[in-house]
């Protein structure tokens, strides 16, 4: 018996490694910098999440702008050229690409198609780029009609002259005859719940879509549904469980912002995915197609700019910046399997929610503090990664990491983020693992980056040997993430 535990632990070890991670804090004023307690806190790193990770990313309008926000046919090269110098620098993991009808089939006859059409060569311009990167990309069509309502009986048609065909068409464009083999996701229409629509009108859109697809022999596992949200993912897991590879949904803080600072989001998210994994039982990726740090009921987080007076916490504040951060840890620790940030340059029709303005409005290109933080998630926590959530006593302090196994050594990654007004120092220790060197990075109303650099300032530390821990401070108001990835992977004992 006592073998058989022996070689049971040795299995543990090899294959889930028991990771523990023990935490002993010590809450030191921000001021004076000496601790004013001597509690310690104790926690251990949660098991890891079983869903597959898709990592993080963007939504990204593909067309360039103008100064009033609207649609420049062809990319002016500044624009281009400092676009793909961030993009290359953030390094998604995802990206979701818009599409319009208008685009391609401007007089909305079924089969009467300019495929090569100033916007559609844009467009392609940029889908080829994240190919040569073999970054996957998510698409559709915005709208199925050319004057975006998608409540009408095309909807739901099938055969020629249909939305069904529109659809197979599409599709057999950008596949078979473009070569965007790196489309991971696609799903029909943006946001069909907004459309005021019956999610029974959307399901059976779904299947017609799904067998459609299936009579052309075009790919059947790209679909993801039902891009909306509250009950219609739950709706399209158990209606629509055949064609969907994937369930995407939409979350904006329409609620305020302390759905992030109070971790509630966290759980509302692991809600989500449990009642989506209790009804499909495949093990499914669930993920954020659009993920918002402001409400978009009232408009705050496209036309903030407009408001007056301007909202205290926008795109262009440090807050923001910590927001997106926090967004992003307690999406990794929710379950979810990605999350696209709403958006990377702005967007259409004069919609200013991104990490720069790409029309030049509103600060222009100059980089917005929240471009550092979500960077730094989609640089650092990479799709096919290992998530294990960090758990501490207080509901103001959440931490994730990220373990990418390379062949028989690993990288780690190790974000934190401190809601409070003292600095916390935190001792760190992953058992089983030895040393090296990592890069610090610091988020904090000191350290949002400075508009011009692609990267805020890195530490770069050694650590001797992670299974004997190290020590690192969080600031407070703030975050902090930890990588080995910018040096050679860490070596087990």
């Amino acid at each position: 018996m006592q073998s058989s535990i022996n070689m049971a632990n040795r299995l543990l070890r090899n294959y889930f490694y028991l990771i523990s991670v023990s935490f002993f804090l010590f809450f030191v004023s921000c001021k004076i910098n000496k601790p004013i307690t001597n509690k310690i806190v104790n926690s251990t790193i949660s098991n890891s999440r079983t869903t597959t990770w898709l990592g993080f990313g963007y939504n990204q309008h593909p067309i360039d702008r103008d100064s009033a926000g609207g649609d420049v046919e062809v990319w002016d090269s500044s624009h281009w050229n400092l676009m793909i110098e961030r993009v290359s620098y953030i390094k998604p993991s995802l990206v979701r690409i818009s599409l319009y009808r208008s685009w391609f089939n401007p007089s909305g006859i079924v089969g009467d198609y300019n495929w090569n059409s100033p916007k559609m060569l844009s467009f392609y311009k940029v889908l080829d780029y994240y190919k040569s990167k073999n970054i996957p990309v998510m698409t559709g069509l915005w709208q199925s009609t050319l004057d975006g309502n998608d409540n009408t009986p095309f909807y739901t048609t099938e055969g020629e002259n249909s939305f069904q065909k529109l659809q197979v068409d599409l599709f057999q464009q950008l596949f078979s005859v473009k070569g965007y083999t790196n489309i991971k996701w696609y799903t029909p229409t943006n946001e069909p719940k907004g459309m005021g629509m019956d999610f029974q009108e959307w399901s059976m859109m779904m299947k017609n879509t799904y067998n459609g697809f299936s009579t052309a022999k075009l790919p059947l596992n790209v679909f993801c549904g039902a891009d909306s949200w509250e009950e219609w993912t739950s709706s399209a897991a158990s209606l629509n469980n055949k064609e969907l590879s994937g369930f995407d949904h939409h979350y904006y803080l329409n609620s305020g912002f302390n759905q992030v600072i109070d971790g509630s989001l966290e759980q509302q998210f692991e809600k989500e995915v449990t009642i989506v994994n209790n009804i499909d039982h495949s093990n499914k990726p669930v993920f954020l197609s659009e993920a918002g740090f402001s409400c978009s009921s009232d408009g705050t987080v496209d036309y903030w700019y407009k408001l007056n007076p301007v909202p205290e916490i926008n795109p262009t504040t440090t807050k923001y910046a910590l927001l997106a951060f926090d967004y992003g840890i307690q999406v990794a620790r929710s379950g979810e399997s990605g999350a696209l940030a709403w958006s990377l340059d702005g967007f259409d029709y004069g919609k200013d929610p991104g990490m720069w303005n790409v029309a030049g409005n509103n600060g222009g290109i100059k980089l917005r503090p929240w471009y550092y933080s979500w960077s730094l998630l989609c640089h650092y926590f990479p799709s096919g990664g290992i998530i294990y959530p960090i758990n501490f006593k207080s509901p103001s302090i959440r931490g994730v990491a990220l373990e990418q196994k390379i062949q028989d050594k690993s990288h780690w990654t190790f974000a934190f983020v401190n809601w409070g007004d003292m600095e916390v120092k935190t001792k760190v220790s992953v058992p089983f693992f030895m040393g090296g060197d990592f890069s610090k990075i610091s988020l904090s109303a000191f350290s949002s980056g400075d508009g011009v650099q692609l990267s805020l300032p890195k530490e770069n530390i050694n650590i001797a040997s992670l299974s004997d821990g190290f020590l690192l401070n969080v600031p407070p108001s703030g975050g902090i993430l930890i990588t080995s990835m910018d040096n050679l992977p860490i070596s087990k004992f």
